[in-house]
């Protein structure tokens, strides 16, 4: 009978650590994918994959013919520093892509870690609450203001991806508070996480990051998130009457 009362408080200990790391399990998936599920849509997951297939076949070489090509416009080296064409020569000359290629190169490893992360999170989300054909037309619509607004303001020899991350921040966090209905659910330790790096970023602890690109991600993104609330708001007080 002793025996048997010491296996049954042996199964009890292991069933609560069992259960404590299930807890933990559950937590960190709510934590950063929607309804706590590890699932990454196919959209999001096709761009993590190009974005890092470009970034390392560039090598980080920015002057090759390879990566010459995801520029906003061609850099060309000068003594000490870089220069470029006025006027978008190329992309008037019908190289387009180039409003929408800085969004798969990085310029190194821990920026390349970081916008992937972001974007794993932030693009699943919507991904998965709205579907990808919204994220597509999302990061469409954006990525060409924010790297136009950035070049204007800071010059073109810059890569990323961080003003549609601003910009799907912003509209996520705007959107899931004026409409709960559509368990958007960003975590909040999600929410405070992308402060704080917001907050670096405008800081220049950083360094010269996209700042300007960041600002215009998210104020569309907080516009977008009040325009598409209040017009679904509209529709639902439309069908009601």
């Amino acid at each position: 009978q002793q025996q048997a009362e010491e296996d049954s408080r042996h199964d009890a200990r292991a069933g609560h650590f069992m259960a404590s790391d299930n807890d933990k399990e559950e937590s960190w998936k709510a934590i950063l994918f929607p309804d706590g599920k590890v699932q990454i849509g196919w959209l999001t997951l096709s761009l993590i994959v190009v974005v890092i297939l470009v970034t390392v076949w560039s090598g980080f070489n920015f002057t090759s013919s390879f990566s010459q090509k995801f520029f906003i416009t061609q850099i060309v080296l000068l003594n000490g520093g870089v220069g470029w064409k006025s006027g978008f020569s190329e992309i008037c000359s019908g190289q387009v892509w180039r409003l929408w290629s800085t969004f798969f190169l990085h310029t190194g490893w821990s920026h390349l870690l970081g916008n992937v992360f972001w974007l794993a999170i932030l693009g699943n989300f919507v991904e998965k609450r709205h579907g990808p054909l919204t994220l597509a037309g999302m990061l469409f619509f954006v990525q060409p203001l924010t790297s136009l607004f950035q070049c204007l303001i800071r010059g073109p020899f810059f890569t990323g991806m961080s003003g549609s991350l601003a910009f799907l921040f912003a509209y996520l966090w705007l959107r899931g508070v004026l409409s709960p209905q559509l368990r958007i659910g960003l975590h909040k330790y999600v929410i405070w996480l992308t402060v704080v790096w917001q907050a670096l970023v405008f800081s220049g602890v950083m360094g010269h990051a996209g700042q300007p690109a960041h600002a215009a991600g998210l104020i569309m993104g907080f516009g977008w998130a009040s325009i598409t609330a209040n017009v679904e708001k509209w529709k639902a007080q439309k069908a009601e009457n």
